[in-house]
């Protein structure tokens, strides 16, 4: 998906013409048409970065997701609805209240609900954080697997290749030596 295409996916399920995200960025200081935003959503048009910037801040969102060559998340739901649906299920299966999110991340209550439902778009730094306090990597909240239940199932795994590969972790950061016991 190019940045134009993600441009159009984010506006359209966020209810917004391409007049009203004109009028938006407009408001703003940035003067840009409609015209011009749906040849860049189109492809017809080259985006500056200035533009860019512009455009993701009338859509709240980063930078980041319209740039990236990685697959987005942007699906039925939504990306920033995939996000908080994640967090939250994380954040109760570690029977972490918001409240204490809140206070261990330092984000206010109000940003968290919000990230939660889908309104907003975390930043990275407020991801970050959130995912240190839930013990969690970002790849996990970020990941196109919607699966946040997928447990390993430690009996079907031998006691030697979880060792081994417990061993070959950079992030385990405790060695164990097999022993053999007959």
């Amino acid at each position: 998906m190019n940045i134009g295409e993600k441009i159009k996916k984010i506006r359209t399920q966020q209810n917004k013409s391409t007049y009203e995200l004109a009028d938006i960025i407009n408001k703003n200081g940035f003067k840009i048409s409609q015209s011009a935003i749906s040849k860049i959503e189109n492809g017809r048009k080259k985006i500056d970065i200035e533009t860019l910037k512009e455009i993701a801040k009338a859509l709240d969102i980063e930078v980041d997701l319209l740039i990236t060559n990685q697959k987005s998340n942007i699906g039925k739901t939504g990306f920033a609805m995939d996000i908080g649906k994640k967090i939250k299920k994380f954040r109760k299966k570690r029977k972490i209240s918001i409240e204490e999110l809140s206070d261990y991340a330092e984000l206010s209550i109000s940003y968290l609900y919000q990230i939660e439902r889908g309104d907003k778009q975390p930043s990275f730094i407020a991801l970050d954080r959130i995912c240190s306090i839930l013990s969690i990597p970002i790849i996990k909240i970020l990941s196109e697997n919607n699966d946040t239940n997928a447990d390993i199932n430690l009996s079907q795994i031998s006691t030697s290749k979880l060792i081994e590969e417990l061993n070959s972790r950079e992030d385990f950061p405790i060695k164990i030596a097999i022993k053999n016991w007959k």
